[in-house]
């Protein structure tokens, strides 16, 4: 599944009873899809586990890539003051928790499991920390929400006359805006879960891998 099920987080951090307010397309159906699961499971004597992941980052991630190259091409700019929270979490200790998950006693079967780093932090924090690792200045510009609305639907509506997929849009507001911080205790409890790897260590991986490392010459990601 995915903690985008909980859409904004009005309280954070949110914990799995908190309220689910799904918002996109991409949300709404991880929510039907999780429950689906469960619902099958319980009528046919399966045991299933739910794992609600946050933002996973790492070699590979074409959003992890992105935010790569628009820092490198000094592009980057804060749609409102970068105050909202992030909570990312490394490849390999998302994929530990895929293991403990499938190993999971008896009684962790039927239920869901929020999967996230080892703290979050605000929007800001975490570009400027990219920013650090990466070697380049850390972006400064932000521009209104209201603006960033109207950015959104131009890019949306000129790409689409395109047939091409913008490279913004309204939907792209929720990086901006809303605040994705949770809780991992029950993880950590019922199948052991703990997260090793903190965001810069796991950006130094990251670009280890050359994945998305900018090419000297063309700006561009290998």
């Amino acid at each position: 599944s995915s903690v985008g099920i909980y859409g904004h987080v009005a309280d954070p951090p949110a914990n799995e009873g908190s309220p689910k307010r799904p918002q996109t397309p991409y949300e709404r159906p991880k929510l039907r899809g999780e429950e689906a699961a469960l619902q099958k499971a319980r009528e046919v004597g399966l045991d299933v586990v739910v794992l609600r992941p946050a933002w996973v980052y790492g070699a590979g991630c074409q959003r992890t890539a992105k935010l790569v190259r628009t820092l490198h091409k000094k592009r980057f700019f804060y749609i409102g003051d970068g105050s909202n929270l992030r909570h990312p979490i490394y490849i390999t200790d998302m994929l530990d928790a895929y293991e403990q998950a499938a190993a999971a006693p008896a009684s962790a079967s039927g239920r869901a499991f929020i999967i996230a780093g080892p703290r979050y932090m605000s929007l800001r924090e975490m570009v400027e920390t990219f920013a650090r690792v990466l070697g380049v200045p850390a972006p400064k510009l932000s521009i209104p929400v209201s603006l960033g609305r109207g950015l959104g639907w131009a890019a949306e509506f000129g790409f689409s006359l395109l047939r091409r997929e913008p490279p913004f849009s309204r939907r792209s507001l929720a990086f901006f805006q809303n605040d994705n911080a949770f809780d991992t205790f029950a993880a950590q409890r019922e199948l052991g879960f703990h997260a090793e790897i903190g965001l810069e260590e796991g950006l130094r991986l990251t670009l280890a891998e050359g994945d998305c490392v900018p090419d000297s010459h063309s700006g561009s990601p290998r």
